[in-house]
C-alpha cells in the first residue's frame, strides 16, 4: 500500500514539473502576456508535433519542443502577418540568414486565412486553425495534403 502512495504521489509531482517547464516556456519575462487573449502581436514557437496522414499513419504525435527562437510569428492589427523561419533544412545546415515570409491575413471565427504569392505567380489561399488562443498562448493547426496529415505548433507571447 505504502508503494502504491509513493507512486502516486510521485506521479502527481511528475506532471506538475512538466506543467511548471511549459509554464517557463509559455511566460519567458514578466510583462509578456496581454491583458486580453488577442492574435495580435508576436509569437514564438516553442513545441510542435505532427499526427495524422497516412501511408504510413504518424505514431508519435507527441509534443517536440523547437530550437529556441527558430521559427516566430507577428500578426499586426491591420491585416499583416510576418514569419520568420530559422529552421535548419533537410540536410541538417542552419539557414545564413532567416527565412521571410510577408502576406496578408484575415480572421474568421477561429481560422486564419493566409494569402500567399510564389515567385510573382498568381495569389492563392492557404488556412489554418486556431487551436487555442489565450493572453500568453498560441496553437495553430494545419491540415497537409489529402490525407489529412496534420501539424500544430505552440507558440509564446514574445516581449520583443
Amino acid at each position: 500500500m505504502k508503494k502504491l502512495i509513493v507512486f502516486g504521489l510521485l506521479a502527481v509531482i511528475g506532471i506538475r514539473c512538466k506543467s511548471s517547464a511549459l509554464d517557463a516556456m509559455l511566460s519567458p519575462e514578466s510583462g509578456c502576456v496581454s491583458a486580453q487573449p488577442t492574435l495580435i502581436g508576436k509569437w514564438n514557437m516553442v513545441e510542435f508535433r505532427y499526427f495524422g496522414g497516412c501511408c504510413p499513419v504518424i505514431a508519435d504525435s507527441s509534443w517536440k519542443k523547437a530550437p529556441e527562437n527558430s521559427y516566430t510569428v507577428e500578426f499586426t492589427a491591420d491585416g499583416k502577418v510576418m514569419v520568420t523561419n530559422a529552421v535548419s533544412g533537410s540536410n541538417g545546415v542552419a539557414p545564413a540568414q532567416p527565412a521571410q515570409l510577408s502576406t496578408s491575413y484575415t480572421l474568421s471565427g477561429k481560422e486564419i486565412t493566409l494569402g500567399e504569392q510564389i515567385l510573382g505567380g498568381a495569389t492563392w489561399e492557404k488556412k489554418t486553425q486556431v487551436v487555442k488562443l489565450t493572453t500568453r498562448e498560441l496553437v495553430l493547426g494545419i491540415t497537409v495534403g489529402k490525407e489529412g496529415e496534420t501539424n500544430e505548433r505552440r507558440f509564446a507571447r514574445s516581449c520583443q
